[in-house]
């Protein structure tokens, strides 16, 4: 299952996601992972997550099948001139489509903005809403036979660490950082539940972080996230996300990230660049005192984002205790080639 997270106020509505599609025998960790796009926005008045399974193979007389996809349909019918009320469409379209199992969590414009939850079966079991510090969270709990509270107690957790307001650029730092600590743990992960823990549990979030940004400014789609002609690769264009080396290094899917936010806080396409900087900002930080970067690495990628655009970063004092820092995250970060991470910027 993916993780997919939507968060809205009276001024802003955000919707993440990872990008990892798992197939395969999955209570095994026994799957294959693809890249899928499932965070998704249709013109000025919603957005969506979408979970799940949307389409199907219905078979034939002569042995062969028919894939019949429902998540190509809405996007072709919804988009038409005739849709006036999309949201409305959604909540037609998808409840009682025989077959499918599937989710959209999603965010509508009006005078504020509308959180919702839309299934096809009427199954929202894995679903959850809270509200924390002036924001309403949506979000699936995609390990909820092993751990049911495990994305909700992260998102309280990481709020009270961090004193996180409900302003934006502190809720697009809290669903990067969520998501981004879960794609970066791996393949499998270890769960713990009333101090039960389970090991090897299969991680079935993975690829990289997504997300779409909605304000009271119509004109933008603020889509923090490129999509690839070749799917299979990260932001660097030239590695597998599912590759062993990702496997065992989280340090590349932060790298990745930092790149994601950097090229967004000086694209003029975006409405809050202002905002992604500071952003940007803060995930450096957040990196340097978790130890998830060195400081040499990060301040070696600081000198690439203020030449490549032309940003005004300040340094991280350097602490010469990081030399030999072992990171949590695999292996010694100091004995990695930095030239190899300051592609991805």
């Amino acid at each position: 299952m993916t993780l997919i997270i939507g968060c809205v106020t009276k001024e802003y509505g955000i919707v993440a996601g990872d990008t990892q599609l798992s197939f395969g025998d999955l209570p095994r960790g026994n799957f294959d992972r693809l890249v899928k796009v499932k965070v998704h926005q249709y013109g000025s008045d919603l957005m969506m997550g979408i979970l799940g399974n949307w389409g199907y193979i219905s078979p034939m007389k002569d042995g062969t099948g028919t894939h019949k996809d429902y998540f190509k349909t809405l996007n072709r019918e919804i988009q038409k001139p005739v849709v006036n009320d999309k949201h409305a469409y959604l909540k037609i379209f998808l409840p009682g489509k025989p077959i499918i199992k599937a989710t959209a969590i999603c965010i509508k414009r009006e005078k504020s903005f509308v959180l919702d939850c839309v299934t096809s079966d009427g199954d929202s079991t894995t679903i959850k809403t809270i509200d924390i510090n002036g924001r309403k969270l949506m979000f699936n709990e995609p390990f909820y036979s092993t751990s049911p509270d495990f994305i909700e107690n992260r998102i309280q957790e990481f709020c009270a660490e961090h004193k996180l307001t409900d302003d934006i650029q502190d809720s697009i730092f809290l669903l990067n950082n969520i998501i981004l600590e879960v794609i970066a743990k791996g393949k499998a992960l270890d769960l713990s539940t009333k101090g039960v823990t389970s090991m090897d549990i299969p991680n079935t979030v993975g690829g990289y972080v997504t997300m779409q940004v909605m304000t009271d400014d119509i004109h933008r789609m603020n889509c923090l996230y490129s999509v690839y002609k070749d799917s299979k690769v990260l932001l660097d264009g030239t590695t597998y996300p599912f590759a062993r080396t990702v496997d065992h290094s989280g340090i590349i899917n932060y790298v990745d990230n930092l790149a994601m936010l950097a090229k967004n806080s000086v694209n003029s396409h975006n409405g809050i660049t202002g905002e992604l900087k500071e952003v940007l900002v803060n995930q450096m930080e957040f990196l340097h005192s978790k130890e998830i970067l060195s400081n040499d690495l990060i301040n070696n990628l600081i000198d690439v984002m203020n030449d490549k655009y032309k940003l005004k970063l300040v340094k991280i004092k350097e602490d010469k205790a990081d030399e030999s820092m072992v990171l949590f995250l695999g292996g010694d970060e100091a004995e990695e080639n930095h030239e190899f991470y300051r592609r991805f910027i």
